[in-house]
């Protein structure tokens, strides 16, 4: 007997588990005479033969009996509260209001708790919960130490009768026992005894490694007396050996006491089957083969063991008939009780009908069930030998079903019960026989709970399968992908709220990952967000930025569908604001931006011969646009891009640097099959340069389906138990490894081919697993589609394989036009195939569903016939493409000729065609600023060209082969340059048809250290060969004869006269300029006096030749070198001019940057150094918009540098230093990169002190073996700076070498000025040390230098400099009088000019000269103001530095004046 108790603590049961309010039930008030409890019936509540139900108080107890007599005894108590149940029906007027949604749902919730009910007795059971009371509460133990019931502290009530006070102290009284046998336990803790109890009990139920004799009781040694190493396991009625006995056992005076129980229970047990004790112990000791006895031995009834839930599977007793029966019982009490259960649960949903009643009212219906017993319990299951049930007969489909249990079905359904309900009941109806449901009945309580609870939580498993002709569908799949879609949420979230961060989704083919974007993307659109997509595709690597251009495209569609609002308008006015007429290049790329923008364009401007800055220019354009969409968004945005394994190089490139500046409200999302990224795949670079600025990645990688979570896909997909499709996902996970794509293909091809399929007469899918077994699956996901596809007619096949050959998608028109050019039928076929879910149609654009049916359409296509269907293709769709100027249509149709390759081409004339086509296309992706694209173009063309191309067509060959080679450069395909300026060096007719191929080969020398000496090199030998003859190594004489003349042929020509000068037309002498121009490029870091000489040369042939687009940069670098000579009036009017002729010629923008970058250190000269210094930044934004990435890094270099100088807050400067480093790291500028560290490391020093003066030495050895003398002399400057601050030793050593790195001549750049003025104070200061008047007229000259810039430029930039060197003059002069008016000046000059630097120098070494001439008391003053600026500046660093010196040189002063003392001390 099994009694369950089930507490009521759902309020929607309430109203059916209490009785009538009336009061008019005999039960009732039966039940408030016994305190409560409500009998339903007369039966007796300690009938063992009876059903006892209580209902009282919000407490339900049922004791469910096999051996009742009568099944009504069993369902009889349900009537009164059905009854009352139903009238509390909301819509209890309808004709069966049992089929209501509330009585159903609460009925399952009755149901639900009954099996828990149950299984929980079972649980107890085997731990030997006591059966002995009709009611005991769920918490109740037998204390085996004690053979006693004892209360965990869990249990609320020790007894449900709560005036059973007698109970409650024999409790109480037994829990007192159980405390006794733990007292390890600290404290006697209740909650740690109860946990470590029932951890205990829980172990005894789980062992392996069964001792059959004492599984009975039965000894094992002559005592009669277990070992100490075993237990009893409750459960399964068997003995397990423990590993260590000591922790169950605490003392052994507790294995005692089990032991001598388990010896009394044993004796009672031989009683039972006759046997006596010494019979049995003999025969236990060992068997006839010397084995002992088997495991299935158990204990008698009497002991408390649940034997309803032994596992029949595992008895074993051939020797003992006995035991056999008695397990035979123990599995029909099982099957009988489930059999039950049933009939409860009969009665229960079908709103209390009487069965006999209701089936004969059926069976009337049909006189076929007319003979039908009623309600007959039915036989149990044969068992073997064994005492295992016989395996269930396997499911007919054919077969006639007979029986009660089919009675039983049909009713149900013909009473309109939910058909899973229907299933359910009746396969536990099923159970004892198992003929007409075979596996699917039930064989234990807790599949029927869990069943139960399924149709609870999900209603659709309640309502079953909702039928449809048109086959399974997968349209709504249920995928188990929640986490890693929170997980992308999470990152999105994070990034949106300021803490930026992208996401990438990578997996096999198939695992989902598409799916998963879709759910993001619809979560983030539900929220307010915008979400652009877009998608690389492999086969049309062709058009240059798709992806980016489509999702970018949905963001312009957007802007136009709301243009007449303030946010469309503020949108369009910064975007004109910030991409001006550059904006021509990006409406190339999305050409609906057009739309917006207002500005006309004009023809694309020439690139030149080196086109790195078009393609940087483009980078800093699409930039630009994230960077103003992202700052005026009202909401987040989202980039998403699919299929990022195809990112073409020049998309790469534009996302690296779009992430590396962190946009605003801005969350890139990328998906990509993981198995296809190499380590140096474009996206894998990217990513890892992303990484290394600083940027947090999130890696989301999604795996195939375990085969767990594809039962639950099953069952979810047919509304089915798990349980009931465990077989089928079995076959499904050992065929596809869990890949989601290929498990939905595979379901659909069962589908198709009859093996799944639906039976409409239970409305539930069903399959045949044998017959599945034995049909030949597909091994993978191509082979389903292929098959799938091939099932199709003819003409659907032929038009799902020309889709194919297009990529993933393609547009509607075109596939109208090749209809129209070769008379076939495409467009009708491709709607079946929409039809079938292989294809998708969606903005006048064919899509597959997935990549994997286009691959498989793909190679479904003989090789031959797939290039000759491209060649075709791509001939039909370039005459589309000349009639509407589409360059998309371009690109789509040079891809399709170009997937053909000259292979496919049969007509010999037709080679230059197509070769003619490529090159005009690559032209095209180059007005695009897509380098890359068009050197795959130019490629192409050239494979086209048969071997007698250059005698043929030589002008198309030369220009084809220039063409490769610009491109070559700017994409970075450097190992194919060569070969192909070598064709052109070897097949030219003349040396001028020879000179762009060298400019090429030049500027790709330019680019690496190791050739910068071949590039200069090759300039000067083709400057000779043009007719100028420029040295080497011009002497310091040279370059003065050579700046005379200039100056003379410059000085009396009006801004009027040049503004309007004669444009220069000779060709030799245009080629002349470009060279001479690449030369002054190579020689700025390495030979200043030649580049001094080239840049006067360049002048001199404007001068005498006219304007040409080199004459700005000659201009711009003129203009600095009349400021190192001093006019810097004349020199303010050559950079005005070189301003003024931006743009006058067809490059655009090329060399705005660097004119620009000049003109600023000119106005430092001129303005204030501060002021002067901000239009660096619009220079900077001038470079980049040109694609100068050169210029770009080097107008924030010199930004940077000139705040450190300029006395702006360290604090601020190392802000803008480290975003500096960043931005020229992401551009790869190693160069501008080093002059920045040298920069950061003299931050460090300053405001850290001593602790970063060992990383800078470090810093500096690994600089030195860079050969760039403007570096060198930076580092030499800086350093010279640090010692002569920081009182350090190698004063004198740091200013040789310095003296070593000057330059003579050359461009001068502003703050040289400012290493000049501290040479000189350290000069000074060295003299005043070793008394070498070398030192003196080292101070002198630089005293002159600074007085010489005074006079010419701005007195706000050099008075307070030269005052301090003045001071320091008179100081080393012994002029006191002089010094200390000097040292005043230059305070107070700093102080007015905000160079807090130099007022914090000021002051410090006014105080060494106070302090050298003995006023102690001024001195020390002064070192306190000196304190106080460095901490001013934010030079804590070197702040602490002087607080030692002054500390260590005025000790009796401090101690004579207090105030003075706690001054000082209170600034450190």
């Amino acid at each position: 007997m099994a009694t369950i108790k089930m507490n009521n603590q759902s309020g929607s049961l309430e109203a059916f588990l209490s009785p009538g309010r009336d009061g008019e039930h005999r039960e009732s008030k039966r039940a408030e005479q016994n305190g409560g409890n409500h009998y339903m019936n007369d039966s007796s509540a300690s009938s063992a033969d009876g059903a006892l139900m209580t209902l009282g108080r919000g407490s339900l107890q049922v004791n469910l009996s096999p051996a009742a007599s009568t099944n009504r005894q069993l369902i009889l108590p349900l009537r009164s509260w059905i009854n009352h149940a139903l009238k509390s029906v909301p819509d209890s007027g309808m004709s069966r209001p049992f089929l209501s949604t509330p009585y159903l749902q609460s009925c399952l919730k009755i149901a639900i708790s009954l099996t828990e009910q149950i299984l929980q007795a079972d649980k107890l059971a085997g731990w030997g919960i006591s059966n002995k009371l009709d009611v005991l509460p769920f918490h109740s133990f037998i204390d085996w130490t004690e053979h006693a019931t004892v209360t965990v502290p869990s249990a609320s009530t020790s007894c449900d009768d709560p005036g059973d006070e007698d109970t409650d102290r024999e409790f109480n009284r037994q829990w007192e026992a159980l405390l006794k046998e733990f007292p390890d336990e600290s404290d006697n803790d209740e909650d740690a005894i109860h946990e470590s109890f029932e951890e205990a009990m829980t172990k005894r139920s789980t062992g392996a490694s069964y001792d059959a004799a004492a599984a009975m009781g039965i000894s094992q040694n002559p005592d009669n007396q277990l070992d100490a190493a075993e237990a009893f396991d409750w459960n399964t009625g068997a003995m397990f050996v423990l590993e260590n006995a000591d922790a169950y056992y605490r003392k052994p005076s507790a294995a005692a006491a089990v032991n001598q129980d388990l010896n009394r229970q044993m004796e009672a047990f031989l009683e039972t089957f006759g046997l006596s004790k010494s019979q049995d112990a003999e025969s236990g000791k060992k068997s006839d083969n010397g084995a002992r006895m088997t495991s299935e031995q158990v204990v008698p009834k009497s002991s408390g063991i649940d034997y309803l839930n032994v596992n029949s599977a595992e008895v074993r007793c051939p020797e003992n008939n006995n035991l056999n029966s008695y397990y035979s019982n123990a599995s029909r009490e099982k099957l009988q009780r489930i059999f039950h259960l049933a009939i409860l649960f009969y009665e229960l949903f079908t709103g209390g009908q009487p069965p006999g009643s209701d089936l004969r009212a059926l069976a009337s219906l049909n006189s076929a069930f007319s003979s039908l017993p009623i309600l007959t319990l039915v036989e149990p299951r044969d068992v073997d030998d064994a005492g295992r049930p016989n395996e269930p007969k396997r499911h007919q489909g054919a077969e006639k079903q007979k029986g009660l249990c089919r009675l039983t079905f049909e009713y149900l359904k013909f009473m309109q019960i939910p058909g899973p309900l229907c299933h359910l009941i009746f396969n536990m109806l099923d159970c004892v026989h198992g003929e007409l449901s075979g596996d699917e009945c039930y064989n234990a309580i807790c599949d029927i709970k869990s069943d139960l609870q399924l149709m609870l939580d999900k209603p659709k498993f309640l309502r079953g399968l909702e039928t449809s002709i048109c086959g399974l569908q997968l349209n709504e799949m249920s995928i188990s992908r929640e986490e890693e879609i929170q997980y992308i949420l999470s990152c999105y979230h994070r990034c949106i709220s300021g803490s930026f961060e992208l996401a990438i989704v990578s997996g096999a083919s198939g695992a989902g990952k598409s799916w998963i974007l879709e759910k993001v993307g619809s979560t983030i659109i539900a929220g307010g967000g915008l979400f652009l997509m877009g998608k690389f595709d492999q086969q049309q690597q062709s058009k240059p930025f798709s992806a980016l251009a489509a999702a970018f495209d949905q963001y312009v569609e957007v802007l136009i569908s709301q243009v007449g609002s303030d946010w469309a308008k503020t949108v369009v006015h910064s975007l004109q604001t910030a991409l001006g007429q550059d904006a021509y290049h990006l409406v190339e790329i999305m050409p609906r931006l057009g739309q917006l923008l207002d500005t006309v364009y004009g023809a694309a401007p020439d690139f030149g011969y080196d086109c790195r800055n078009a393609a940087d220019r483009i980078h800093y354009l699409l930039c630009k646009f994230v960077e103003v969409i992202s700052m005026t968004a009202l909401v987040s945005l989202t980039l998403c891009l699919d299929d990022v394994q195809w990112i073409d190089n020049a998309s790469s490139s534009v996302l690296k640097r779009v992430l590396a500046q962190k946009p605003n409200k801005f969350f890139f999302l990328g998906c990509c099959r993981d198995d296809e990224m190499e380590p140096d795949h474009p996206c894998t670079s990217m990513l890892r340069e992303v990484d290394e600025s600083g940027v947090n990645t999130t890696n989301v990688t999604v795996s195939c389906m375990k085969e767990e979570e594809i039962n639950i896909f099953v069952s979810e997909l047919f509304c089915l138990s798990p349980r009931l499709v465990e077989p089928l996902a079995r076959i499904i996970y050992s065929r596809t490894k869990g890949n989601i794509l290929f498990v939905s293909q595979l379901l659909l091809s069962l589908n198709r081919d009859g093996l799944l399929h639906v039976d409409f007469g239970n409305q539930r899918y069903v399959w045949d697993v044998e017959q599945i077994n034995s049909t030949k699956l597909p091994d993978n996901v191509a082979l389903c589609f292929t098959n799938g596809i091939g099932k199709l007619p003819i003409e659907v096949q032929l038009s799902i394989h020309t889709l194919s050959m297009f990529g993933a998608s393609a547009r509607s028109d075109c596939i109208a036009f090749l209809e129209s050019q070769l008379h076939v039928k495409i467009s009708e076929p491709l709607q079946v195939a929409v039809k079938e879910g292989l294809v998708s149609y969606v903005k006048n654009s064919y899509t597959f569903c997935h990549d994997r049916i286009q691959e498989a359409s793909y190679q479904m296509i003989a090789e031959h016939d797939r290039l000759c269907n491209h060649l075709t293709y791509g001939r039909c769709l370039i005459k589309l493409a000349h009639e509407t100027g589409d360059d998309d249509v371009l690109f789509i149709a040079i891809n399709q000729i170009n997937s053909g390759g000259p292979s496919a081409i049969t007509n010999p004339e037709e080679y230059f065609t197509m070769s003619q086509h490529n090159m005009h296309a690559g032209k095209r992706a180059m007005t695009k600023s897509n380098f890359h694209t068009a050197y795959t173009l130019f490629d192409n063309s050239i494979s086209f060209l048969r071997k007698n191309n250059w005698k043929q067509h030589y002008a198309f060959s030369l220009e084809l082969y220039e063409l490769a080679s610009r491109c070559a450069l700017a994409s970075g395909h450097l190992l194919q340059l060569p070969i192909l300026t070598d064709h052109v060096l070897r097949h030219a007719l003349s040396f001028e048809d020879q000179l762009n191929t060298h400019f090429i080969i030049m500027s790709s020398q330019e680019r690496s250290p190791s050739t910068l000496s071949d590039a200069l090199e090759k300039g000067l030998a083709i400057v000779r060969q043009l007719g100028e003859e420029i040295e080497s190594n011009p002497s310091q004489n040279t370059f003065q004869e050579q700046f005379d003349l200039t100056f003379a042929i410059t000085r009396d020509i009006s801004p009027d006269i040049f503004l309007n000068y004669r444009p220069m037309t000779d060709e030799k002498t245009l080629a002349l300029m470009k060279f001479l121009e690449r030369i002054l490029v190579i020689t700025f870091f390495t030979n200043h006096t030649l580049h001094s000489c080239v840049t006067l040369k360049m002048v001199q042939l404007v001068v005498s030749c006219g304007m040409c687009p080199e004459s700005c940069t000659a201009f711009a670098f003129y203009g600095s070198l009349l400021v190192r000579r001093g006019e810097i009036k004349l020199a303010l009017y050559f950079i005005t001019l070189a301003k003024s002729l931006l743009g006058r010629f067809d490059n655009g923008k090329e060399g705005s940057g660097e004119v620009l970058f000049w003109a600023c250190e000119v106005k430092c000269f001129s303005e204030p150094y501060q002021a002067a210094n901000e239009y660096h930044l619009e220079a900077e934004a001038e470079a980049l918009s040109a694609g100068d990435i050169h210029y770009a890094c080097f107008n924030r270099l010199l930004y940077c540098t000139n705040m450190f100088w300029s006395g702006v807050a360290l604090s601020k400067v190392k802000e803008k230093v480290k975003d500096a480093c960043m931005f020229m790291k992401n551009q790869l500028h190693r160069n501008a990169l080093f002059f920045m560290l040298s920069v950061n490391s003299t931050l460090s020093v300053l405001m850290e002190g001593d602790t970063a003066t060992e990383s800078r030495k470090k810093w500096i050895r690994n600089a030195i073996g860079n050969n760039h003398s403007r570096l060198q002399l930076q580092i030499a400057s800086h350093n010279l700076y640090l010692d002569f601050v920081f009182y350090q030793q190698d004063l004198k050593g740091c200013c040789d070498q310095f003296h070593q790195k000057e330059l003579q001549s050359g461009c001068i750049i502003f703050h040289e000025t400012i290493h000049s003025f501290i040479v000189g104070l350290a000069s000074y200061q060295l003299y005043r040390e070793t008394e070498d008047f070398f030192w003196y007229d080292r101070g002198k000259k630089r005293l002159d230098e600074i007085k010489f810039w005074a006079d010419r430029g701005a007195a706000w930039n050099f008075s307070h400099k030269l005052s301090l060197l003045e001071a320091e003059d008179s100081f080393s002069l012994g002029d006191f009088d002089a010094a200390k008016q000097s040292y005043k000046n230059a305070i107070t000059a700093s102080e007015a000019h905000k160079f807090n630097n130099d007022l914090a120098l000021s002051y410090e070494l006014a105080a060494k000269f106070y302090l050298g001439i003995g006023e102690l008391h001024t001195s020390l003053e002064h070192f306190t103001l000196a304190h106080k600026a460095y901490e001013t500046w934010g030079a804590m660093g070197k702040a602490q530095k002087l607080f030692t010196f002054t500390n260590e040189t005025f000790t009796s002063l401090i101690t004579r004046c207090p105030d003075q003392t706690s001054y000082v001390a209170g600034n450190s």
